[in-house]
């Protein structure tokens, strides 16, 4: 009965998504428009044009106002973790919080800094009136941290990270400490964070040394370093402070982007995230010993990764620098970017705007051809969204620029039955302001790991959200009611003044948090569903084995986690106890190069159960 209805559904769905395919018109000389390569903004001094004094914030319909800011630029490509909703059990209520780039004093935001809000189950707080850290900062990014919260800013060129710590979420002081980059980097710019481990008391953390571009330096080869940080006991002390993780090394790639990279939800010992923008492969890497050891997933090639100077006149397809990925129960990674030409002739990088098509991929999938013909990702599923053709039959007119294509800022969530739900913001034809056309909110849905997709769904449709922008879209990731919950920034005026000062004015943005009922069946995975909900161990690989094994297991309630190895006679030769662990996959490695050759038996005990299999010695 089951395939028979997931097979029907693949049918309906397949309909409807051909049906849909109904691009919105671009001219020739806009698609092929050329602009210089956007600057990686850390920082924004002038010269601005002098706006009102911040006004009260007022809300979209169906919205509610958390904050305001003139500092208009959220991210340089993909939205960090911005807003995280967390589930009060014995409150039976949400209590979410939300961070922001918050500057309201132009020209040079001197009062610059994270934009803090907190939904206590009932209310939102009042808008802040000023930041949570004691100097200057931007580019936020926050996570859980046990029974508490962190949130880390940058600052502006050669300086160190800003972390904020408090032991309560949503009320007290914070506590300020800074993260220093490793020797001979200049400084350490657009952190992103999550957190793992016992009561999430471990932190992963991403970020780029500076590059010459913005008053850094080269460092180990890399014109912008990417560094992974992990701190194991709540950011007291980094027991990897600042590695260059080995496929990233200036043997690959001749430096990173900032926010072109972006962290997956943790699940136990596997963290993971993605990489990807004009100058990069684009990539998926994963670790499932919690950062010790990583492995590189190929999504895209690029084969301008590592050079800077050659001339490459005819423009290539590439990933924007926006992404997200998430990995759903099953064990599948699903990503999606923005879509992007590039080219290099000689005088210097550019891009080209009007690029159109939000791409998805996972890991059942072969590679992505580098064309990227959006027919071809089309007809392959692969085609997730795009600027839609209206009624009218409007065409685009211009568009601001905010170094990103047209359809852009993926965010995916993905529920325990692996249900995806996928939001973007991306040009709408229709209502354009002095010419210029403004960006909205999407969204679709699949109920079946990314097979099919639901019809596209604009939450800033109709009279009520005309003349407005809406865009950073920022996702909270725990779906386990049928709503999604996700932040943005809106304005009445289309476009960032801090990206596109030529064409846009300072002006007055709210940011905004919305709740949306995406309600799907879970009855339809209701088998698949059930394996995620029992502890399992999995069989060791290799097997046999001459060295090094490996055994993934699940957890699917907090308790302790053993393994015993023992041989033919019964003895027990070696035994690793985890402690106690929290929900999640998690993952023994028995080194047996001590072993004799034969046959043993392992035995992995999760709470009160065990499980025991065999593995071979050669």
């Amino acid at each position: 009965m089951k395939r028979i209805l997931l097979l029907t559904l693949v049918m309906f769905f397949g309909v409807t998504v051909f049906a849909q395919l109904n691009r919105a018109y671009v001219s020739k000389s806009l698609e092929n428009k050329t602009v210089p390569a956007p600057y990686q903004i850390d920082n924004f001094y002038g010269p601005l044009q002098y706006g009102n004094p911040m006004t009260t914030a007022k809300a979209s319909p169906s919205a509610t106002t958390i904050g305001g800011t003139r500092y208009d630029a959220q991210t340089n490509g993909t939205m960090h973790k911005r807003l995280v909703a967390v589930y009060d059990e014995a409150a039976g209520k949400f209590k979410n919080s939300a961070v922001w780039t918050r500057a309201i004093t132009d020209p040079g935001y001197a009062d610059r800094g994270t934009g803090y809000n907190y939904y206590d189950g009932n209310a939102w707080g009042p808008a802040p009136t000023t930041r949570i850290e004691t100097l200057r900062t931007g580019w936020p990014s926050q996570d859980i941290l046990g029974d508490g919260e962190v949130v880390v800013a940058h600052q502006s060129g050669t300086t160190p990270l800003i972390m904020n710590k408090r032991a309560v979420r949503g009320t007290g002081a914070w506590t300020q400490t800074t993260i220093t980059p490793p020797s001979g980097a200049a400084g350490l710019l657009w952190p992103s964070l999550i957190t793992s481990g016992p009561n999430n008391n471990y932190i992963h953390m991403l970020a780029l040394t500076s590059p010459t571009g913005n008053s850094g330096t080269v460092y180990q080869g890399l014109d912008g370093a990417l560094l992974y940080y992990r701190s194991l006991d709540g950011g007291v002390t980094w027991d990897k402070p600042g590695v260059i993780i080995d496929p990233l090394t200036s043997s690959n790639y001749f430096g990173f982007g900032a926010d072109a990279y972006a962290w997956g939800v943790p699940d136990g010992d596997t963290i993971y995230f993605a990489v990807g923008d004009n100058w990069t492969d684009t990539f998926i890497m994963k670790s499932y010993d919690n950062g010790e050891t990583w492995t590189k997933v190929d999504v895209l090639t690029n084969a301008h990764k590592a050079d800077n100077t050659t001339t490459f006149a005819d423009p290539f397809y590439c990933c924007d620098g926006s992404l997200s990925v998430q990995k759903d129960p099953f064990g599948i990674y699903h990503l999606a970017f923005g879509r992007m030409a590039a080219l290099n002739d000689g005088t210097g990088r550019f891009y080209r705007p009007y690029t159109d098509g939000l791409i998805y991929w996972n890991s059942t999938m072969p590679m992505l051809r580098d064309s990227l013909n959006l027919d071809t990702l089309y007809n392959n599923g692969q085609l997730l969204g795009y600027v839609y053709a209206n009624a009218a039959g409007d065409s685009i007119l211009a568009i601001p620029y905010y170094g990103e294509g047209m359809t852009s800022y993926p965010q995916l969530s993905i529920d325990e039955c692996g249900y995806i739900y996928a939001i973007w913001s991306a040009i709408t034809v229709g209502n354009p302001y002095n010419g210029l056309n403004y960006r909205h909110i999407w969204e679709k849905h699949s109920s079946d790991h990314g097979v099919t997709w639901s019809d596209s769904n604009d939450f800033n449709k109709g009279l009520a959200y005309i003349y407005k922008e809406y865009v950073y879209p920022s996702q909270a990731k725990l779906k386990i009611d049928n709503k999604i919950r996700f932040m943005y920034q809106s304005g009445d005026v289309p476009g960032s003044s801090i990206k596109d000062a030529t064409n846009v004015a300072v002006h007055d943005c709210t940011i905004e948090e919305r709740e949306e009922v995406i309600a799907l069946d879970c009855n339809i995975g209701i088998d698949d569903k059930s394996k995620a909900k029992v502890n399992e161990v999995y069989q060791n690989v290799p097997n046999p084995f001459n060295g090094k094994t490996k055994i993934d297991f699940r957890v699917v309630k907090t308790g302790p986690a053993s393994l015993e190895v023992y041989n033919l006679m019964g003895q027990q030769i070696q035994n690793i106890n985890k402690g106690i662990v929290g929900a999640g996959v998690y993952q023994f490695v028995v080194d047996g190069s001590q072993f004799p050759s034969g046959v043993y038996y392992y035995t992995v005990r999760i709470g009160n159960e065990s499980f025991t299999n065999k593995m071979i010695v050669e």
